[in-house]
């Protein structure tokens, strides 16, 4: 091809472009062997989480994050200083929209009006830093390429970590489980069969949930905090769901179909039965209570009528001996310790309490709205 001054132009554009990759691809290569992924307070954090025990650290959730990091972060400063304490640690509940550049918008599934850079960029290229560690999980408005890169977790930027599509972390002794993306249940039971550069189906199939990472996350141990971006389904019978339907009308014939929510995420919850659990999503606040079963009444099973029982007949043969049996003959010294000691009534083994997870489902980031939790 002869060369021409656009070519040598497209060469030198290429070349500077490409450096910038790769020095971008050095900034997270560093910062991902300085931390661990499985325990967010290790090193940098180490000291700060033996200073932030379970029962004194404040936690902050946000709803939908919409790339809004600037007004959350803003919000966040001026809780602090006007109830006087610090936050330790961000959880956002999806839609963060990890943006980085405009050929990121092409892999959000938004109407193209909603296509803006936000603020993510500017933590992503070092311009700003999160001023608290930030822990968040996708949503189903998400760069779902930049997501994708990071499938197990990872960190998206400075002190903003990514729990993956299904993940778990510590920090200060809090376990934090999460359930990134929203159910479909024609796409649930598949793996992920999408490829880059996604179409208009794979941009939106992308950030269904599936069934085998809800199944991994079923075998961990029960989180002090669960994150998902959808609601469990059926959590509106669990609260105010009048209060619900004044506020969102719409919702009432997902209600009565029994559609509202996703599924597994329901079964996740009676299985991991976690101090709380945070969603977002429906845009809206909600609280509901679940009171689990103890496990001794799950254990119980009511008796069968038609149930044939075997320990009548087997006293009755062990209380009439054979005759050609030998008789044992009693000592005439032996001690009755029985006339001597009362019967011993033994004490019931008292029920431990119920499990109860509390739920929360927050708003998105916008001004009046309830879209920020702190405990």
């Amino acid at each position: 091809m002869p060369s021409t001054p656009g070519t040598h132009r497209l060469l030198e554009w290429t070349m500077v472009v490409l450096h910038r990759l790769a020095s971008n691809v050095r900034i997270c290569v560093k910062s991902t062997r300085r931390f661990t992924t499985t325990r967010l307070n290790s090193k940098i954090y180490a000291q700060r989480a033996r200073e932030t025990r379970p029962g004194t650290m404040k936690v902050a959730v946000e709803g939908c994050c919409h790339g809004e990091l600037d007004n959350i972060y803003k919000h966040i400063e001026m809780l602090e200083k006007k109830n006087q304490y610090n936050v330790d640690l961000l959880l956002i509940c999806g839609d963060f929209q990890a943006v980085r550049n405009h050929q990121d918008l092409q892999c959000m599934a938004v109407p193209d009006k909603y296509k803006h850079l936000q603020t993510f960029h500017k933590y992503y290229t070092g311009e700003k830093k999160a001023p608290v560690l930030t822990v968040i999980i996708g949503g189903n408005h998400e760069a779902s390429n930049y997501m994708w890169e990071l499938y197990h977790g990872g960190w998206l930027a400075p002190n903003i970590y990514f729990l993956g599509h299904a993940g778990s972390v510590l920090f200060g002794g809090l376990r934090i489980s999460g359930a990134s993306g929203i159910f479909k249940d024609y796409n649930f039971p598949s793996g992920y069969f999408e490829r880059m550069p996604y179409d208009r189906s794979a941009v939106r199939s992308i950030y269904h949930i599936r069934e085998f990472n809800v199944r991994k996350l079923s075998l961990l141990p029960s989180p002090n905090i669960f994150l998902s971006h959808d609601w469990p389904a059926g959590i509106d019978q669990y609260g105010d769901f009048r209060a619900l339907l004044r506020r969102k009308p719409h919702f009432r014939e997902e209600i009565e179909r029994g559609s509202l929510g996703s599924p597994p995420l329901m079964g996740l919850l009676h299985t991991l039965q976690p101090e709380w659990w945070f969603a977002a999503h429906m845009h809206c606040r909600f609280d509901a209570t679940v009171v689990h079963p103890n496990v001794e009444d799950a254990l119980s099973v009511s008796a069968n009528p038609d149930e044939i029982s075997i320990e009548e007949d087997f006293e009755y043969a062990a209380g009439s001996p054979s005759a050609a049996q030998p008789r044992v003959a009693s000592n005439p010294d032996e001690i009755a310790l029985e006339d001597e000691e009362e019967a011993v009534v033994p004490v019931p083994a008292a029920k431990s309490p119920p499990a109860v997870t509390r739920f929360i489902a927050l708003d998105k980031c916008l001004p009046r709205r309830d879209f920020l939790e702190v405990r």
